[in-house]
């Protein structure tokens, strides 16, 4: 099938996604997640161990007096719901935008569509392989090299060496890190550690890729590569791609989903969505 190649004048619009006819390679029913916040306000050890001894006091003040001592804030836990009731669905040929204000559950959506942790309502169904970029370190050992690297990322992904040593001339043709590529990671920059992740990330030919605000990442000849990712995955792929730049989701994206205190407040055509996120942030 012919790769996607983004057309920077005519953004993809349509809410349908590229291949509706087919089961979705992933689907997120009613997903719910949940954190307990533990309150405290002690930012030593003197005032741990000030508070802990309060609190032995109360306790037995409690168990004198036979009733309730009151909580202080250094034992009081809250549970707050992170993503409520979340639910699309992503077929082949998606490129699906992700927006929302910071702490409106983006970068909790994306670790649980990843797998990393498990939602505690509702259900994630994967029907294909995920590779994710969402964060530029993450997997990689800061001491090993970026070839090592490479090797650990696909050992963990359950590839072969002779697999991993195939792909090695497309990963490093692409990051082009030159002799850095021997270097240990710990010596990379942020646009460096770009390079090496997109590489790994993309040439790995996941089904779904979950990237988080890494486009915009490294030099200007680098971005072009990047924002040009989707032509390397082809149109059999999708990917979710979560950005506060509006430009680049109308730019790359046929659908948007936003997110607003953890529940989707919109879901459709690109343009559309990202317009109105963009709308409701300048009228605040």
């Amino acid at each position: 099938m012919a790769p996607i190649t983004p057309d920077a004048t005519t953004p993809a619009t349509s809410a349908t996604s590229a291949n509706p006819p087919t089961s979705p390679l992933l689907a997120c029913r009613g997903v719910t997640v949940r954190y307990a916040i533990r309150y405290h306000y002690s930012d030593s050890f003197k005032d741990s161990l000030f508070h802990a001894v309060r609190s032995a006091g109360r306790g037995l003040i409690r168990t004198v007096r036979g009733g309730a001592a009151p909580r202080g804030p250094a034992n009081r836990t809250r549970e707050v719901t992170i993503l409520d009731g979340v639910d699309f669905e992503i077929h082949r040929g998606d490129i699906i935008g992700l927006v929302g204000r910071n702490g409106a559950g983006k970068s909790t959506l994306l670790r649980h569509l990843a797998g990393i942790e498990d939602p505690d309502g509702g259900a994630i169904i994967r029907n294909g392989s995920v590779g994710s970029l969402l964060n530029l370190s993450t997997g990689f050992k800061s001491e090993l090299s970026g070839v090592e690297n490479v090797h650990l990322r696909g050992a963990i992904l359950g590839m072969t060496r002779q697999e991993i040593d195939r792909l090695m001339p497309a990963i490093e043709s692409f990051c082009e890190l030159g002799e850095f590529l021997y270097a240990p990671f710990r010596t990379y920059s942020a646009g460096m550690k770009a390079r090496l992740g997109f590489a790994v990330a993309i040439h790995i030919n996941p089904d779904i890729l979950l990237l988080d605000e890494v486009i915009g990442v490294g030099d200007e000849k680098f971005k072009r590569k990047a924002g040009n990712i989707f032509s390397y995955l082809g149109g059999e792929k999708a990917v979710v791609l979560a950005s506060h730049d509006s430009g680049t989701i109308k730019r790359y994206c046929n659908r948007c989903l936003w997110l607003d205190g953890g529940r989707v407040r919109m879901f459709g055509p690109a343009e559309e969505v990202a317009d109105a996120y963009v709308a409701e942030m300048t009228r605040e």
